[in-house]
């Protein structure tokens, strides 16, 4: 019979941090949630960190944001201050590495050690080591929960409730193949290292997960296969599971479509066997060599590995992708070669997973979402239907990381170097134009003072740079670059080009953003909706099947969609007065658009649903218009 300890609480959790982040001058002292989330903006530099930008984030006033940044520093080492900076928001001064690593580690620990993660994990958990059902009142006895708390969490949770199988009689449990288990206690793992809590065994797996860590390293590098440090880590804890559900006896069926087994897993077994003292059957190495087979390595593999056909079958997939974006949306999203063959294995690894039931998880994915709305539409709708097996939403949003580089709306511009001096003296700065702007500016006129003079100054020229500071009384806008230059003030000469190109882009999407941004664009939902069905009736919007929705953790759904026929681009925002219950989150605002994709502004628009998942944004628009419609 398998034992259970009473759950670690906040406090003995905040005590093994506190012990844990010593530095040689002080103490690094124990956060609170909110502090945490402040210092991972500030650090992971998510734009400006302004008082407004977190305090819209946050939900909280800019007084309280400024309260919590004093607070922080009270706990900061000496040296090490989170200060303002302008243009900059908040940013932490002289902060040393090691103290960056220990923040980050303290912040990650926060996130994986967060109540609702925890909870569910640890009921996952339990059923997951049943063999039996198990009533409610059990479960909460072992945890120490109440009953009706283990409830809640059952009724909230989306994840938890597609795995269980209730009786009214007999209670619950996971109705699955030991395999399948195997896997969902080694995604578990990813998140949340309390399952050994709950199953007495966090000495065993300190020593597990170290000896395990060294016979992987070592057997990887011997065998030069490298994989990536995620993949390293989900293999890892796939093989811890296998090695402690193989110790309480749970057997696992037999693989009906069994692989070949590598050396590299076959010396693996034998280490594990040596080092560990544990013995791993035929059967589960085969399990084994399958999750070895989905890591994503590094680079791609060479073409004599028999993959051939599989990439030649990708590849015309990708082909017939690019090609239909082209003719939809006059896009261009060709890859480089080298980018290309890695997409390739990507994918090939991608769909060995998903024959196996499998998918890995990405934490970054609603981020990219956020970051990418252009680029996650077009993969959903032209990318994801061209393969013949169902890809996870976690995958999608690595797939959406290869062409995040066509998310980008900036224009090449037109730009003139006015100067009275010689060629031979330009040739540096003309050079270094072309080196780092070769994508924004498409054209660069050399013209003497006299004859930019004589056209009355009226060129359509976007950016003018000149080397006459005379001209700077005229156009404080131009940027001045020395008649002499070293590299220092060629890279000067870049930056200012930067500031300047970004503020005549940002100039032009002004004026298109606020094309789109007006009063009537809002729509606030009275009815309590039990559905995203519920939501379409309500809102007159056309459901249909390629309709995609795009939760982010700032409670917004997006549900973005291309429209063929004659109808006009819109983007509306609706309020919902009582919140949806989707997917584990409580839902506040849904961003609905349509696209025409007759239009030839696709960036532009994108764009401007870029910058309303921006957390503040539509806070921002609905306190300009005074929005309180009832």
């Amino acid at each position: 019979m398998l034992k259970y300890k009473k759950t670690v609480g906040s406090i003995d959790r905040a005590k093994n941090i506190y012990n844990n982040h010593i530095k040689p001058n002080g103490v690094i002292k124990v956060f609170t949630g909110r502090q945490l989330l402040i210092l991972s903006y500030i650090i992971g530099k998510h734009g400006e960190t302004t008082s407004a930008f977190l305090s819209a984030t946050l939900g909280v006033s800019t007084r309280t944001i400024k309260a919590e940044i004093k607070n922080i520093n009270e706990e900061l080492p000496d040296e090490e201050r989170v200060e303002y900076a302008p243009k900059k928001g908040y940013i932490i001064k002289n902060l040393t590495e090691k103290t960056r690593n220990k923040l980050i580690s303290i912040i990650e620990e926060e996130r994986m050690n967060s109540d609702e993660f925890r909870r569910i994990n640890k009921i996952l958990t339990i059923l997951l080591f049943e063999k039996n059902y198990i009533s409610m009142g059990k479960i909460a006895d072992k945890l120490y929960f109440s009953k009706s708390s283990v409830r809640k969490i059952l009724d909230d949770s989306w994840r938890l409730g597609k795995n269980i199988e209730v009786s009214q009689s007999k209670g619950l449990r996971i109705n699955a193949p030991e395999s399948k288990k195997r896997y969902l206690l080694s995604k578990t793992l990813e998140t949340d290292n309390s399952i050994f809590e709950v199953l007495s065994l966090k000495e065993n797996y300190m020593y597990l997960s170290s000896n395990l860590s060294s016979i992987l390293e070592e057997a990887f590098i011997k065998h030069h296969y490298i994989i990536s440090g995620d993949s390293m880590k989900i293999f890892q804890n796939y093989m811890l599971i296998t090695i402690i559900r193989s110790y309480y006896d749970f057997v696992i069926e037999e693989d009906r479509e069994p692989v070949p087994v590598s050396s590299l897993m076959q010396e693996i077994k034998e280490k594990i066997s040596e080092r560990i003292g544990f013995r791993l059957s035929d059967k589960e190495i085969v399990y084994c060599q399958k999750k070895l087979n989905e890591c994503n390595v590094i680079s791609a593999l060479p073409k004599n590995r028999g993959l051939e056909a599989v990439y030649a079958d990708i590849n015309a997939r990708v082909d017939i992708f690019i090609k239909i974006v082209r003719e939809n949306l006059s896009l261009e999203l060709e890859m480089s070669e080298n980018l290309r063959e890695i997409f390739l294995l990507h994918m090939h690894k991608l769909k060995l997973r998903t024959n196996y039931g499998h998918d890995n998880v990405n934490y970054s994915k609603r981020e990219i979402i956020r970051k990418y709305p252009m680029i996650t539409h077009i993969i959903y709708e032209y990318f994801v239907p061209l393969f013949d097996f169902v890809i996870a939403d976690s995958e999608i949003a690595y797939i959406i990381s290869y062409f995040a580089e066509f998310e980008s709306n900036r224009k090449p511009i037109k730009a003139v170097l006015i100067s009275d001096l010689p060629m031979s003296m330009l040739y540096r700065a003309v050079t270094a134009v072309d080196k780092y702007f070769q994508n924004e500016i498409y054209s660069l006129e050399i013209i003497p003072r006299y004859l930019y003079k004589a056209r009355g100054g009226n060129e359509d020229y976007s950016l003018v740079i000149t080397t006459e500071k005379e001209m700077l009384l005229q156009n404080k806008e131009l940027v001045l670059i020395k008649a002499v230059m070293d590299d220092r003030d060629i890279h000067e000469m870049a930056e200012q080009i930067e500031v300047s190109v970004r503020r005549i882009e940002a100039g032009r999407f002004e004026k298109f953003y606020f094309s789109y941004i007006n009063e009537t664009m809002f729509m606030k939902i009275n009815q309590k909706l039990e559905t995203t069905d519920d939501f379409f009736k309500f809102s007159g919007l056309k459901q249909n099947k390629n309709n995609y929705d795009f939760i982010l953790d700032s409670g917004i759904i997006l549900i973005p969609g291309f429209l063929y026929d004659d109808e006009k681009s819109f983007i509306k925002i609706f309020i919902l007065k009582y919140p949806l219950r989707y997917k584990g989150r409580d839902i506040k605002m849904i961003i609905a658009s349509g696209y025409n994709i007759k239009s030839s502004n696709i960036k532009d628009f994108y764009s401007v649903i870029n910058r309303l998942l921006n957390p503040g944004e539509v806070k921002e628009i609905l306190k300009k218009y005074r929005y309180n419609k009832k």
